[in-house]
C-alpha cells in the first residue's frame, strides 16, 4: 500500500536530474509514488524524465510555461490529494539534489511514531556541481530550538523535507506570492499547530549552486515578507504585501 508521494518541480536540470531521481528509486523504504512536474524547461530536462516514465510508480507532468516552484508544487499536492486520498505523507525532493538510501525510511518512520508532529527534515551535506561533499550542515533538531530560531534563521532543508499531508487541509498551500522562501512562510504557518523536527542523520545532499548564493537579496527580500505576513495574522491587521516595508530600522 502506497503510504508517501514524493514530489518534485524541474526547470532547466538536465545535468543531474538522473541522479534525483534515481536517490528516490534507491530508496530502501519502497512505498512511495513520484510525482514530477517539469515547469516550462527549455533543456533537455523532458527527455530525460520521459525515460522513467515507463515506471508506474514514476508520474510525470509537463507545461511549456515556467510558472514557478509555488504553484508547481501546489499543484502536484492537490494531484496527490486528489487521486490518493488515503496517502498519509508529502516528500520534496529538488531536482538537482539526491535523497541518501535511507531517507525516507528514517523520516517516515519517525512521523509513524510522533502523531504530533507535522513535519521532518533532515541534515544535510551540501555539495558541488561534481557530487562531492565540499561541507555539511547540521541544523536544530528538536522543536523546541527550531522555534526558538524559526524567526532568525530557516533550519530546514526544503529538498529534504517530509510533510503529514494533514497538514495542508489545516495551514494552506505554499503561497505562491513567494517566488522565493516559499517554504519558510509554509513553516512559519506549521509551526503554529504542529511540533516540527529534522533528523539528527545526514539524509540528503543539497548541490550548493551559484544561483542560491546569486539570490541572497531576493531570498531576504522574501524572508522579511514571510515574518511581516505571520506578524499581520498575529496582531489581526490586513495583509498587504505593498506596505512591507525593507530595511526600516
Amino acid at each position: 500500500m502506497i503510504k508517501t508521494a514524493v514530489i518534485m518541480s524541474v526547470y532547466n536540470e538536465e545535468k543531474h536530474i538522473r541522479k534525483a531521481i534515481e536517490s528516490i528509486m534507491n530508496q530502501t523504504y519502497n512505498k512511495w509514488i513520484f510525482y514530477i512536474m517539469i515547469d516550462g524547461s527549455t533543456d533537455n530536462t523532458h527527455d530525460i524524465c520521459m525515460e522513467y516514465d515507463e515506471d508506474e510508480r514514476i508520474i510525470v507532468y509537463s507545461r511549456k510555461e515556467n510558472k514557478g516552484l509555488a504553484k508547481s508544487l501546489n499543484d502536484l499536492i492537490k494531484i496527490v490529494m486528489r487521486y490518493h486520498p488515503k496517502i498519509s505523507y508529502i516528500a520534496r525532493q529538488d531536482g538537482d539534489d539526491v535523497s541518501l538510501p535511507d531517507r525516507l525510511k528514517k523520516q517516515i518512520y519517525f512521523l509513524n511514531k510522533n502523531k504530533d508532529y507535522g513535519m521532518v527534515g533532515s541534515w544535510q551535506n551540501n555539495i558541488d556541481d561534481n557530487g562531492t561533499i565540499i561541507s555539511s550542515n547540521k541544523t536544530h533538531e528538536n522543536n523546541k530550538d527550531i522555534i526558538k530560531d524559526l524567526f532568525n534563521d530557516n533550519p530546514f532543508c526544503h529538498g529534504s523535507v517530509v510533510f503529514r499531508v494533514s497538514i495542508f487541509k489545516d495551514v494552506g498551500l505554499y503561497d505562491e506570492d513567494f517566488a522565493r522562501c516559499q517554504d519558510y512562510d509554509l513553516y512559519l504557518r506549521i509551526i503554529r499547530k504542529y511540533k516540527v523536527a529534522n533528523i539528527p542523520e545526514f539524509l540528503y545532499n543539497w548541490r550548493d549552486g551559484f544561483e542560491f548564493h546569486n539570490m541572497i537579496s531576493v531570498r531576504k527580500h522574501y524572508v522579511g515578507l514571510a515574518r511581516y505576513k505571520r506578524y499581520c495574522d498575529y496582531m489581526q491587521i490586513p495583509y498587504c504585501k505593498s506596505n512591507y516595508k525593507e530595511n526600516h530600522f
